[in-house]
């Protein structure tokens, strides 16, 4: 396993002689997070969103209210020069393409699947689940710590299952390079060849998450919730977490229950699905063992 960029080239290099290569990123875009190339502060908004260039030459859009930045200018030093620092595919694409000026880099995510033929040798630049069905000489897995620590429940689980399952398309005696440290878990699980961690299991056995437990989320009005969760906290089968507010007047409330008993909260919710179509109306959305908490 190799890290640092001329690493990632050199492994593109060598893999072009003899086939397609793969380059998986996390996000679509251009500069989805920039600096001030002089002062290094971040390019905030007025409002205070932060400020992403979605394509080259662009002007900076605000994540947050959507409003354009023409003629951006640092709020600090005033220059104008940005600094990216959370690459999309696109500037991905054009660091590439200067690298290796006689490949063609194709471009494939969610809007558009790229498309390869037999025969041709290209650079394909993809996010996660748009890759092309296709085996590979070459491939790189960028973006690793963001991918690895995504603010969701289950992004060690979905990077896990899409870098092994893009590593099982590398041809025998291909080359693949990982954006990660070697002593990381999941490039020691690679090097190991394990596709579970039973250490993973073990974190989540003892956090009470899937696949040991069902967990059910909900979410409504704020009065409604702490009255639903008053009444389940006198049912010793479920354990509650929560209510917590998640926004003005909303909150959500998790409950847990093992194997053995989920059949009874399964049976709740049907229960309070079924009185909520009575009365015409959603009083509360539900998830059952969702990506995310």
């Amino acid at each position: 396993m190799l890290d640092g960029r001329d690493s990632d080239l050199a492994v593109i290099r060598k893999s072009l002689k003899n086939g397609n290569v793969l380059i998986s990123v996390a996000d679509k875009g251009y500069a989805n997070v920039f600096l001030c190339a002089k002062c290094r502060n971040l390019a905030l908004c007025d409002c205070g969103g932060k400020l992403q260039i979605k394509e080259k030459a662009a002007a900076p859009i605000c994540k947050l209210c959507d409003s354009q930045s023409k003629n951006w200018k640092c709020k600090y030093c005033l220059a104008d020069r940005p600094y990216v620092i959370a690459k999309g595919m696109d500037r991905t694409a054009e660091e590439i393409g200067k690298a290796f000026p006689g490949v063609e880099v194709l471009i494939s995510n969610s809007e558009h699947v790229a498309q390869l033929r037999e025969g041709e040798v290209k650079i394909v630049i993809s996010t996660r689940g748009a890759e092309p069905v296709s085996n590979y000489a070459g491939l790189i897995l960028l973006d690793g710590e963001k991918m690895y620590n995504q603010p969701y429940l289950r992004a060690e689980e979905l990077t896990r299952q899409n870098w092994f399952g893009l590593i099982s398309r590398v041809v025998a005696d291909g080359d693949i390079y990982l954006s990660l440290l070697n002593n990381h878990p999941l490039v020691q699980d690679v090097i190991r060849n394990e596709r579970k961690s039973q250490e993973l299991l073990n974190q989540r056995e003892a956090a009470k998450l899937t696949p040991f437990y069902r967990v059910c989320v909900i979410s409504g009005e704020t009065m409604a919730v702490n009255e639903f969760a008053n009444n389940l906290q006198k049912l010793a089968t479920f354990l509650i977490v929560g209510p917590s507010e998640v926004s003005k007047n909303q909150s959500k409330l998790i409950i847990k229950t093992t194997l053995e008993t989920s059949s009874n909260l399964v049976e709740l919710i049907d229960e309070v699905t079924r009185l909520q179509s009575i009365k015409g109306r959603d009083i509360f959305d539900f998830r059952f063992d969702p990506y995310d908490l």
